[in-house]
């Protein structure tokens, strides 16, 4: 399970749909998951499989033939946490495996939406993601790790929707406070809507936040 990770951690972002590097290491991940899937359990497996889906062989080489794989893997993912009993889906999260998996579909559907132009698509089901993800029962870690108001954030960065762009930042740090992620994409979107100030002041706490990083993050990270 450990190279279905390193391949499902690979999936396309808004940033960098269809990056070649990026799905030559999906499927190199994949296919090694999938050599090793006979030690794995069944929900496992299914995993492996759905995400092979998103990284076929030969690797993706544009952002049309990334988003058809993609669709692929969206399609595969929703019809399993369908079939399969929710008892096989636990897998230990403290929340129903088949609403986590929403949040998957709805994160992957907003992402291809966004990759083809449809900007106002991808927002509804980014929302609709932030929605779910706030349903779920807290515990930590969170079973859904990745928070959905960042994708939603850099969507609406690069739509230059940066009002909007900068409460989702927002809203986001009131669950989270202080995290960096969100600071800097509160400071994008305070200097790309003018207040100078505002980005300045936030990009002073993100500073602080990460202080400990050697990188900073980029939005195709989000």
């Amino acid at each position: 399970m450990a190279f279905w990770g390193i391949a499902h951690t690979l999936g396309t972002n808004y940033n960098a749909p269809g990056a070649k590097e990026q799905n030559e290491a999906g499927t190199q991940a994949i296919a090694i998951a999938r050599s090793l899937s006979a030690r794995a359990s069944e929900m496992e497996r299914a995993l492996i499989e759905a995400t092979s889906l998103r990284f076929p062989t030969p690797a993706p080489d544009s952002v049309e033939t990334q988003a058809a794989a993609d669709q692929a893997y969206s399609g595969d993912v929703r019809d399993e946490s369908g079939k399969t009993p929710e008892e096989m889906l636990s897998f230990g999260l403290v929340n129903a495996a088949s609403d986590v998996l929403r949040i998957a579909e709805l994160v992957l559907s907003g992402r291809i939406e966004a990759a083809k132009g449809n900007t106002d698509q991808a927002v509804a089901h980014l929302k609709e993601a932030v929605s779910a993800e706030d349903a779920l029962t807290y515990m930590e870690p969170s079973n859904w790790s990745s928070p959905t108001r960042h994708t939603l954030g850099a969507v609406l960065l690069g739509a230059k929707r940066f009002k909007e762009a900068e409460r989702t930042f927002r809203e986001d740090l009131v669950k989270t406070p202080e995290n960096g992620w969100a600071l800097f994409g509160l400071a994008e979107a305070l200097k790309q809507s003018g207040d100078a100030k505002g980005a300045e002041e936030a990009m002073a706490r993100f500073a602080k936040s990460w202080a400990k990083q050697s990188q900073l993050p980029e939005f195709g990270w989000y």
